[in-house]
């Protein structure tokens, strides 16, 4: 079982009823959905995903678009017996390694709104609001990390990571949803993370995989879910947005992704 211990003072924390003590007194409630806010430095009131980009990632993931991806995300991490999802978002991942492993998974996010839904979706797997900067668990409580798609925090993923213990991180391809950002920008960037400079100094590269197909969108529900959970519907002009979800196909978009297993240095 793995351990969770106190944002503010690193203690155990302990569940007790309806909440999670620590030694030092410092008290965490857990929410009727099951999962544990323990966010305790904020930028913002509601930090992370609103409420409407989680929905439309939500309905997306689950018509399948992306379902190759988890697929390879299932076998990548095959045999681990902990697991720590960091940036779980509203849990699409996490449920189906869930489903496909008998190890014991944890998954982290940012966003409130994002970790209500994974609660809901997945009681076998326990969630928490929390930063990838300060993770609350032990060094060395994990024999792998999963980051989807978002920031790396590399020096905290190798803290919580044993020895010998492997990061996998899925990131965007300098392709990925390319047709759709030039129907939203003039000038389309490379979309690319440099995984080097994210990773090098924690981890050894072990294993790489691009993954890139083609997905039909058939409707302006499944077009309007895809822009609204990216980052793109609040970057590219309104009026660009508009033109996009008034489209009544978008067919031949391409996925493109980098599976990248990492083991941690010595």
């Amino acid at each position: 079982m793995i351990e969770i211990i106190c944002p503010v003072c690193g203690e155990k924390l302990e569940k007790t009823d309806k909440m999670y003590r620590c030694i030092r007194g410092h008290v965490f409630d857990v929410a009727k959905q099951g999962y544990i806010n323990l966010l305790v430095k904020k930028n913002s009131k509601n930090p992370g995903d609103d409420k409407d980009m989680v929905k439309a990632r939500q309905d997306f993931l689950n018509s399948g678009f992306y379902e190759n991806i988890s697929e390879k995300v299932n076998s990548s991490l095959e045999g681990k017996a902990s697991i720590l999802d960091v940036g779980c978002g509203e849990g699409y991942y996490t449920d189906r390694l869930q489903n496909a492993t008998s190890a014991e998974i944890l998954g982290v996010d940012i966003s409130k709104e994002a970790i209500k839904i994974a609660a809901k979706k997945n009681k076998k797997v326990q969630f928490l609001v929390g930063s990838g900067v300060n993770l609350p668990f032990k060094s060395g409580s994990f024999e792998a990390v999963l980051c989807m798609f978002s920031k790396i925090f590399s020096k905290e993923y190798s803290r919580v990571l044993k020895d010998g213990g492997q990061l996998l991180v899925v990131s965007s391809g300098k392709h990925h949803l390319l047709e759709m950002r030039e129907l939203l920008y003039d000038d389309v960037w490379v979309d690319e993370v440099d995984l080097e400079a994210e990773t090098g100094e924690q981890f050894d590269l072990i294993a790489a995989e691009e993954l890139m197909y083609k997905i039909n969108l058939e409707n302006k529900q499944e077009i309007m879910n895809l822009v609204r959970m990216t980052p793109y519907y609040y970057k590219a002009k309104k009026e660009r947005v508009a033109s996009v979800e008034k489209l009544d196909a978008l067919e031949g978009l391409t996925v493109d992704v980098k599976i990248s297993l990492y083991a941690k240095k010595g």
